[in-house]
């Protein structure tokens, strides 16, 4: 099966996601991303170990849209960053039971809104984590996203997401404790933002 490869650097490339990487990408969001992500680190993720095993069940329920995305070290042959992403229609079941500076982040971004344009236009570009082809399924009219860091926010900038909502992290508080107060980097702020196809 030949897979597309997008270029980052001469060391970074992406790619779809595929079976032989799927727990590969789930680790790492399990080791870098929910203990260092501002939401997740407010929350508490990583300590709470059923959170982890639902946020799991949920990544894997995407990673079989076949929309989802990684970022790979050349040299190592190793996951770097991940983006799984999923349609979500109306009344979709699947939700129902889930309450640094290389470029990855916005490279995989960018490949979303290509794989979503693709789709908006009717050209099926879905792909089963074992590379068969799945169903177009219904076409989607936007992309939506959840920028949490400044970071975050400049690349939805960067690639035209227009904000609908924005809270602040001094205004939210959980189990007593509010965001600002964890939140350290300089984020202020968790904006919804969305980019018509």
């Amino acid at each position: 099966m030949d897979i597309q490869k997008w270029w980052v650097n001469d060391d970074i490339y992406c790619q779809r996601l595929t079976a032989d990487y799927l727990e590969e990408a789930t680790k790492m969001l399990e080791t870098s991303f929910y203990p260092q992500e501002n939401v997740c680190m407010v929350l508490g993720i990583s300590e709470d170990p059923e959170a982890v095993r639902e946020l799991r069940d949920l990544t894997n329920a995407a990673a079989k849209d076949g929309i989802s995305v990684i970022a790979i070290d050349k040299k190592t042959n190793k996951v770097v960053g991940t983006a799984f992403n999923k349609i979500q229609v109306k009344n979709d079941p699947v939700f129902e039971n889930f309450a640094k500076g290389k470029g990855i982040a916005k490279k995989l971004s960018e490949i979303t809104l290509e794989i979503g344009t693709s789709l908006a236009k009717g050209v099926n570009v879905r792909k089963s984590l074992d590379g068969t082809e799945l169903p177009l399924g219904p076409r989607p009219k936007v992309i939506s996203a959840m920028f949490a860091t400044i970071a975050t926010q400049k690349i939805g900038r960067h690639l035209g997401f227009e904000m609908v909502a924005e809270k602040f992290y001094n205004e939210m508080e959980f189990q007593g404790t509010k965001f600002s107060d964890v939140i350290t980097n300089g984020s202020t702020k968790i904006t919804l933002e969305y980019k018509r196809l």
